[in-house]
């Protein structure tokens, strides 16, 4: 395994590498912020792509690409999550035509785990929308996880971003899937959507409490499918003991079963409070500063690729490299402290 195995997986992953920028550091990003914030899609999706590749000449193309579009409103940003077969893309299907009657521009990131064996994804999520794919006010771009923990790809936040400054007025973000891990969504979008299924047994155990603790709504959905009094019941029940007030709603995504009055609880006006957006800004922050050092760690300049070779062969195990990563990590703060 080499040093540079995650960035490989994610760049296989995605299917766009780095011949899509063949100009490279000729890259014209002015005109590219030009035709984005023009509405050409095309624009866009390669606008897209700079911001997810994790190459760092596009991280530097991105940075001046976000320069020349300047500020933008901040959108509304619903998160969804749930388990598989849950039917999340069919009610996000159904959320979107209902923000598309109100006159919205929506964008959807569905992002998809990458496979840690073959690195790569189904990204299929687009053709599970095939209602709304193609109206000219929806653009969906699939995206994978990269490897990345949490349920998001390393730049969904810039995606978000950078769909505002697109003209976006409406971001919805469907996560990987249900976990404890779960949560960094949270510190993205301003209502975090949970959809549940109705009879699926132990809701509290499977749903995991680190998200109970964070969802703002809860939508049981296949409702026409019976047992969702029951359900619905037992996740008010689950939420009250974490001392949560969240909107439990019982739906169904095809025959509209509930579905105006979870469209009023998404609308609600109360969303995240400037000291939870700033949280979440200082929480991507950090993260963004990890994997800044990490990949300084593992360049040229402070190699440890031998010894994570030694340890991806089996001829090393973690503790025996344990006193050499102190030893490491005492000289580069002496290093950057001489400094």
């Amino acid at each position: 395994m080499s040093v540079s195995y995650p960035r490989h997986i994610y760049l296989k992953a995605t299917g766009e590498v780095a011949q899509l920028f063949s100009n490279g550091p000729g890259l014209d990003t002015l005109s590219l912020a030009k035709n984005i914030k023009e509405g050409r899609r095309r624009a866009l999706a390669r606008g897209l792509t700079l911001v997810e590749s994790l190459q760092p000449q596009h991280e530097k193309l991105s940075l001046q690409l976000f320069q020349a579009l300047g500020p933008a409103e901040r959108a509304l940003r619903l998160g969804v999550t749930g388990p598989p077969g849950a039917g999340k893309s069919t009610l996000i299907e159904q959320i979107v035509k209902a923000w598309l009657a109100e006159n919205h521009k929506i964008a959807i990131l569905a992002i998809d785990p990458t496979s840690r064996k073959t690195g790569g994804s189904l990204l299929g999520d687009k053709t599970r929308m095939g209602e709304v794919a193609d109206h000219p006010n929806v653009f969906i771009r699939p995206s994978p996880t990269g490897l990345q923990l949490g349920g998001l790809n390393q730049r969904t936040p810039l995606m978000c971003a950078l769909l505002e400054r697109a003209g976006f007025s409406r971001v919805i973000v469907e996560t990987v899937g249900v976990g404890q891990s779960e949560i960094s969504a949270r510190y993205l979008v301003d209502r975090l959507l949970l959809v549940a299924l109705p009879g699926a047994g132990d809701e509290v155990q499977g749903i995991k409490r680190g998200l109970m603790e964070e969802v703002d709504l809860v939508a049981v959905n296949k409702a026409d499918l019976g047992q969702t009094k029951a359900t619905v019941a037992t996740l008010r029940a689950a939420l009250r003991v974490f001392r949560r007030e969240v909107p439990v709603v019982a739906c169904s995504a095809l025959d509209g079963t509930g579905l105006a009055q979870l469209m009023e609880a998404i609308n609600e006006p109360s969303g995240l409070s400037p000291q939870e957006r700033a949280t979440g800004e200082l929480y991507f922050f950090d993260q963004y500063l990890i994997q800044g050092f990490r990949r300084l760690l593992e360049s040229s300049h402070f190699s440890l690729t031998e010894r994570r070779r030694r340890v991806a062969q089996g001829e090393e195990d973690f503790l025996a490299v344990l006193p050499f990563l102190a030893d490491y990590m005492e000289r580069l703060e002496k290093t950057l402290g001489d400094r």
